[in-house]
């Protein structure tokens, strides 16, 4: 059915999420992510699916924030069940640093949704945004024991330990326990082998990296830690 709008925003949302999740490269899945949504919308312009996945996009894209905070606002008033549009808008909030928004609004989609890990973590994280430390902790051990199968949330501890705590050892056992999760996780692997270093095993944290470029050769977070690695090795013209 060539004329299924729900389909077209789907397909959108899955072309703009292979470039954080599966690899592919953002010239290419952008604009097949932007026809897909387009047309979900010339087919039905209130399909709050539709409207959440251009609000999502645009933020992907940045710039224009205005834009994004429109149709995800509109997805919600469309579909106020829609908890996918409340995990974005918080995004849009946090990107804008207003945490106290970007909070209420992932309490909103927790209503909806209470057993999403994903608005659970970004809560953490803009409870973290927002100073509140301890809040940030707490949500994130309550949520790697409730999903202990899901590599977010050790990811999401992994971080805490070194920004908060400045534990790099017990932030390695979570990057690699997200790892374990999910052994695709090049995010993780990156952090790992950051970790590694830190604590002084620099053969271990290259190996780590080699691993996150394998997977994912435009890795962007792996291409910025090797850099300042070169950097601090001395090995500035490469």
């Amino acid at each position: 059915d060539p004329d299924f709008a729900e389909a077209w925003a789907g397909l959108g949302d899955a072309y703009r999420h292979q470039v954080p999740y599966g690899g592919l490269p953002a010239f290419e899945m952008f604009p097949k992510a932007e026809e897909a949504i387009n047309r979900a919308l010339e087919l039905n312009p209130d399909l709050a699916e539709a409207h959440a996945a251009l609000g999502g996009l645009t933020r992907q894209r940045g710039g224009d924030t205005a834009k994004a905070k429109y149709h995800l606002e509109r997805a919600i008033e469309l579909n106020p069940s829609y908890s996918p549009a409340y995990n974005w808008l918080g995004l849009v909030y946090n990107g804008l640093t207003q945490y106290d928004k970007s909070i209420e609004t992932f309490l909103k989609g927790q209503q909806v949704d209470p057993l999403s890990a994903v608005l659970a973590g970004n809560l953490a994280f803009a409870a973290g945004f927002a100073g509140r430390h301890d809040e940030m902790k707490e949500r994130l051990e309550r949520l790697v024991e409730t999903h202990p199968e899901s590599p977010f949330p050790y990811g999401g501890l992994s971080a805490y330990l070194v920004w908060v705590e400045g534990r790099f050892d017990e932030a390695l056992r979570a990057s690699l326990q997200a790892v374990l999760a999910d052994p695709n996780d090049t995010e993780q692997r990156v952090y790992a082998a950051h970790q590694l270093r830190s604590l002084g095993d620099v053969e271990a944290g290259n190996r780590w990296m080699e691993s996150s470029f394998a997977l994912q050769p435009d890795n962007f977070e792996a291409h910025v830690f090797s850099t300042l690695w070169q950097i601090e090795d001395g090995r500035v013209d490469e």
